[in-house]
């Protein structure tokens, strides 16, 4: 591996944890084509085509699942080697415009005697938590906001939807199945209670942070009040999904903004029953309602959010068990 090279992937480490708006991203998956097992610590080489001169972009290693996510790609044409030391060599290509994020799907390579360089190793192995394969846009806030929800491909996609503090999701959202409750009692809870006196979540329970890594996390709720003051807020219809454009106010902000959709959500207490209202929005903080100066509701029980309808968006509390999206932002 060149010494140039080499300092190129370094350089990568060091690069912005967020994507900005004109950046692309492009993500897949590498598998054994016999086996059909992924295969993880493969080495994933990015190469942009221009004319007849092909340049090195970046790279990282695959995780345990065979993935890779490589961003701060430039619009244009790339080819995408995968290297392995018990695997033959095996190249896609690939052209950046229009999408975001670019997946490549499965890429499958056959068993054999590859010919992986162990300094691509070391290196492309620090550097594969560092590309979240999402972009934010600019609003002219205190902070970025992302351009979808976790879990979500694409901006009207609802995402996944999570119980406040909790980092995965499921099927019943009550507060027998809830991470923090005590027996499954409401009131009774093992962290954010007057037991640590915590009313803001620690990056283990952020599951902006834990799924996207980087500087990303779920909003506070003075960054989910100042989306809504400083904002403008526009009730539209995009690829067949409800929602409100969120625009700048600012000088220069006034083209940038996000989509955010309408959501099903989770709200029983008792018995996990998923309801789509389809006119409603409803999106976690990472803030509890304890502090004074709060939305609606105090106390331990509720976590702070925004909700929206056609008609208005509004600061709102809820119960902590209840399953909700995730906008997350970024410095």
């Amino acid at each position: 591996m060149s010494k140039r090279v080499l300092l190129f992937v370094l350089a990568s480490v060091l690069m912005p944890f967020c994507i900005s708006a004109q950046d692309y991203a492009v993500k897949g998956s590498v598998w054994d084509f016999d086996t059909a097992e992924p295969i993880s610590s493969a080495a994933v080489l990015v190469y942009q085509i221009t004319g007849n001169d092909t340049t090195f972009y970046g790279g990282c290693s695959t995780d345990d699942n065979g993935s890779f996510i490589i961003g701060q790609l430039k619009a244009g044409n790339y080819v995408l080697h995968a290297k392995s030391d018990n695997h033959f060599n095996t190249s896609k290509s690939f052209t950046l415009s229009s999408e975001n994020v670019k997946d490549l799907g499965k890429i499958t390579m056959r068993a054999g005697k590859g010919d992986l360089d162990p300094a691509i190793t070391a290196v492309a192995a620090k550097i594969v938590d560092y590309f979240p394969e999402n972009v934010y846009v600019d609003l002219g806030l205190s902070v970025k906001w992302a351009t979808c929800n976790v879990g979500a491909d694409k901006p009207e996609d609802v995402g996944g939807l999570y119980a406040w503090g909790e980092t995965d999701t499921k099927t019943e959202y009550s507060y027998a199945t809830y991470k923090f409750s005590v027996d499954g009692v409401r009131g009774n809870y093992t962290k954010y209670s007057d037991k640590d006196s915590k009313t803001v979540l620690d990056q283990e329970d952020d599951v902006a942070h834990v799924k996207w890594g980087g500087s990303w996390r779920v909003p506070t709720r003075a960054e989910m009040d100042e989306l809504r003051r400083e904002c403008n807020w526009t009730w539209t219809t995009e690829n067949d999904v409800k929602g409100f454009r969120v625009s700048g106010k600012k000088e220069g902000y006034e083209n940038n903004s996000i989509f955010l959709p309408v959501n099903a959500f989770n709200d029983s207490v008792a018995v996990a029953t998923l309801h789509q209202y389809p006119e409603y929005g409803v999106y976690w903080s990472s803030t509890l309602s304890h502090e004074s100066g709060s939305f609606l509701m105090g106390g331990w029980d509720h976590a702070n959010g925004i909700w929206f309808c056609r008609d208005a968006s509004m600061g709102n509390a809820s119960y902590r068990n209840e399953g909700r999206s995730i906008r997350p932002v970024c410095p």
